[in-house]
């Protein structure tokens, strides 16, 4: 993935950006959700941080005049899932360092790709208006919440 920062301050104002829709719509990424998904569980409880990027992905998708529909913008399944991956992988890699160089390490991690959801979900649930509409349980492998046990990581 692309996204590299060379600093906290350089991460915390590109989440700043995202937060204030000045953030270029291109800038976007996969590697961004999954960064601002690692500061907001860094600085709120997780039901915290799912809430407010819910909010904030909905409200970002509107303002670079996106549509968050049946077909497309905001997925719930999706989002939940990445809360998992990155939440399990700062408890895994993170204790003891700094947050910059954990978001780093996770972004240039293989299992952070875009299609490590297919590992547990089927095409057709994951592009299900189900999925995307409320959170799906996987229906290939289930996903475990103890990262010390998880063997995905």
């Amino acid at each position: 993935m692309k996204n590299t920062y060379h600093a906290e301050e350089e991460m915390f104002d590109f989440v700043k950006q995202f937060e204030n829709k000045t953030l270029p719509e291109e800038k976007w990424t996969h590697g961004a959700h999954l960064t601002v998904a690692a500061v907001y569980l860094t600085e709120h409880t997780p039901d915290e941080a799912i809430c407010f990027l819910r909010s904030d992905i909905i409200s970002f998708n509107l303002a670079k005049g996106g549509a968050n529909t049946p077909a497309r913008g905001y997925h719930e399944t999706m989002t939940l899932f990445w809360v998992w991956f990155v939440m399990m992988y700062l408890v895994k890699n993170g204790r003891g360092r700094e947050l910059v160089e954990v978001v780093n390490e996770m972004l240039a991690d293989p299992m952070a790709g875009s299609g490590t959801p297919m590992r547990f979900y089927s095409k057709e649930l994951i592009t299900s208006v189900q999925a995307r509409a409320r959170w799906a349980e996987p229906d290939l492998k289930l996903l475990e919440f103890d990262a010390e046990r998880n063997d995905e990581l």
